[in-house]
């Protein structure tokens, strides 16, 4: 890419440039690779940029270590931790002015894993259901939905709707009820910007925190990992 002062310039190498990225996320990429792209392009533009000046993080909960929050990691390469997931908290006394969080990602444990097959070099094993609070919330939002269901028919306009969202608080619970896994090799500093929730004191996670047993053993892996 050549230099440019200009915004005429730069208008000429940023069409130049997403040319090359719909080439590459058309011709280059499987169809579920390219569909989570763009996807993000989308969130990133719309649900970031635009608001990126305008973000006030005093307008959030205070967050403190070991508490639970749910972030959009944005789409990565290789086997960095991307998408939508839970995190935990890291930093002791976060300001609500600070625009930053550091975390810990976490995942769920796959159908066919065990948990003697983390590795535990990289990887934590925290529990299962270890959001009880949180489950009781979406399984009482499915039960809403159900119920709201029950009571159009397929033909009305919001029918529709409540079928998707029933089966994306289902697929939440699904997941809610595995296993819960830190990678704490993938430690990182994130925007406040990226969390979903909790982000109000009423939010289902915004009491919730990790148990003192669990974060210092947390605290060991990544002492092990990083200091040692």
């Amino acid at each position: 890419m050549k230099n440019f002062h200009t915004k005429a310039e730069l208008a000429e190498n940023l069409s130049s440039t997403l040319e090359d990225l719909k080439d590459t996320i058309l011709n280059k990429l499987t169809f579920k690779q390219a569909k989570l792209l763009t996807f993000w392009l989308n969130d990133w533009n719309k649900k970031y940029l635009i608001y990126e000046s305008s973000f006030d993080p005093k307008t959030l909960i205070k967050y403190s270590k070991g508490n639970i929050v749910k972030l959009h990691f944005g789409y990565n390469i290789g086997s960095e931790q991307g998408g939508l997931h839970y995190a935990v908290v890291l930093d002791k006394a976060n300001s609500k002015s600070s625009k930053t969080l550091t975390v810990v990602p976490l995942r769920s444990l796959k159908e066919s894993e065990a948990i003697d097959d983390i590795d535990e070099r990289f990887e934590l094993f925290l529990g299962e259901a270890l959001f009880i609070d949180k489950l009781e919330y979406v399984e009482m939002k499915i039960a809403e939905i159900e119920e709201s269901i029950r009571l159009i028919t397929p033909e009305d306009p919001e029918y529709t709707k409540l079928i998707n969202l029933r089966d994306k608080f289902n697929k939440e619970s699904t997941n809610l009820r595995k296993g819960s896994v830190a990678i704490f090799s993938q430690i990182r500093t994130v925007s406040k910007q990226r969390i979903s929730e909790p982000i109000k004191s009423y939010h289902s996670l915004a009491k919730y925190k990790l148990d003192e047993k669990t974060i210092n053993a947390l605290d060991e892996c990544i002492k092990k990992s990083y200091l040692l």
